[in-house]
Formats: C-alpha cells, structure tokens, sequence
C-alpha cells in the first residue's frame, strides 16, 4: 500500500478509497469467514468495517501498517457482532479458547499475539490443578458452577470460590506482564463474562 494513496485517502480522496476497497475486500472477507464461517455476514462485517475507514479516514496514521489497522478494526468489529448475538456467546468463548490453545494469528501482530498467547498459557498453568480443572471446565466447555460442582461432588460455592480465584490470580499474571493490548482486554472480556 503506497503511502500517498492513504495520505489521498485521508483527504477523502474517493478514487483512493476505492483502490483500497479493491485490494484488501477479498482478503477481509476471507479473514472475517475463517472467524464466523458465516459469509453472508463476513460480507456485511467487511461492509462495516470499509465504513468504518471511511468515517475515520482523518485518523489514519499513514505511517504505521494500513494492513495491520484494517484487519485489527475486522477483527473487533467480528468479535462485537459475536458477542451482541447471544446465540454465539458459547462460540465466542471456544473461539477465544481455541486461539489460546492453537495460537491461530491472521494479521501483522502476530508477535504480539503470540506472546500473550503464550502469557495467557503460563497465567493458567500456574493454578492448582484444582483450579485449572474448575476454570477450563467453565470456560473452555461452558459448563455452570452447578454442572461443575455436580461432576467433581463438590459444593456449588466451592466451585464459584474457585472460580473467582482463579480469575483474579490469572488477571494478576497477564497485568504484572503490561501487556496492555486490544487482545489482552477482549481476554479479560471474557474472563469476566
């Protein structure tokens, strides 16, 4: 991507635009799928997140990666359409596991990624082994505190202790190392949830 045609595109050049829309669509597109296997909505994601570079067009650094910035903005806006449909909460979280697990990284921050990738993997293998069952058990195969309880023939409390312990602890690994990205907070989104 020449720098001129984003220096063109934050002055509203329209052609520019539409040179940028021509060469990354196919790509998000393909990206967007490979996180929802939906491409119906892929499309509409991709629509969104051009939309979006339009009305932000100002804002663009054209010093820093374009192709980084776009796909970060895909990736986002993705992970906001999964969560704000309640039926793909449990698919979000198996996303979310599964990238923790498998290290899936599709754009230019992939050291970023897979540094706390491995920081998120570190911050769960320092629990007990009580607790990495509890809280693997909770989130990586949405089951309750209920369920939980009920499998291991512990007490319901036991489990949410656990669980809030767990949370806190693995919050207190992933601060102590600054990791202060988008992908830290969407994380500890999850954690949360």
């Amino acid at each position: 991507m020449e720098k001129q045609t984003l220096i063109l595109l934050s002055k509203g050049n329209e052609e520019a635009f539409s040179s940028i829309y021509c060469e990354f669509k196919p790509a998000l597109i393909n990206f967007v799928k490979s996180l929802i296997k939906l491409e119906d909505i892929a499309e509409d994601i991709t629509q969104q997140v051009f939309l979006s570079v339009w009305l932000n067009r100002k804002d663009i650094n054209t010093d820093q990666s374009f192709s980084s910035y776009l796909f970060t903005i895909a990736k986002n806006t993705t992970l906001n359409y999964i969560r704000k449909d309640n039926n793909n909460k449990k698919y979000l979280k198996d996303k979310i596991w599964d990238e923790m697990m498998f290290g899936k990284c599709y754009t230019e921050e992939s050291i970023e990624h897979d540094e706390l990738l491995k920081t998120i993997n570190d911050a769960i293998n320092s629990l007990t082994n009580q607790k990495k069952k509890i809280f693997e058990m909770s989130r990586r195969f949405g089951k309750t505190h209920e369920e939980i309880a009920t499998e291991l023939n512990i007490s319901k409390n036991t489990v949410k202790n656990h669980m809030v312990d767990s949370i806190s602890q693995i919050k207190r690994f992933i601060e102590s190392k600054n990791n202060n990205s988008k992908s830290t907070i969407i994380l500890l989104l999850w954690l949360f949830s």
